[in-house]
């Protein structure tokens, strides 16, 4: 994780060194001048929250813009959940969350993709981690996500 890769406000773990006391924080212009300036050297380990369907819900279900529009099969081996933040783009264009499922193998093993009113998988930004979710839902809306 790049300190460039970074805005204030993003959800980040930061473990202390001395104390192994980890938490999930939001991130101010310190912690960033802390993760650019020092490194290795810093008196914490700061690391990406990863993206679960769990923490997607959590952020839809406490976002008034945002609805669970549910399953939708996209072809024999896989199938995805449509998270949608409606008409948050120009008025009229709805950004898609898409937690894409496998429906073989390791069932914990998702994949996530943002998207501009499309149904498919095809045109999705993958994602893996929630700030990076944060910084494409900002970018594209001007609006932050927030966790509750």
């Amino acid at each position: 994780m790049e300190a460039s890769d970074l805005r204030i406000g993003n959800y980040v773990w930061r473990t202390n060194k001395h104390t192994s006391d980890k938490m999930l924080i939001q991130l101010t212009a310190s912690c960033i001048l802390d993760i650019s300036s020092n490194g290795e050297k810093s008196s914490f380990i700061y690391e990406p929250t990863l993206l679960t369907e769990e923490l997607v819900k959590r952020l839809c279900y406490f976002n008034e813009l945002v609805k669970d529009w549910g399953k939708r099969e996209v072809n024999e081996w896989e199938y995805f959940n449509r998270y949608v933040f409606y008409n948050v783009l120009d008025g009229t264009s709805n950004l898609e969350i898409h937690a894409i499922h496998s429906k073989y193998g390791d069932s914990n093993n998702l994949e996530f993709c943002l998207s501009i009113d499309e149904n498919e998988r095809q045109g999705c930004e993958e994602i893996k981690y929630l700030h990076q979710l944060q910084n494409g839902v900002h970018f594209l809306t001007n609006q932050e996500l927030e966790i509750k």
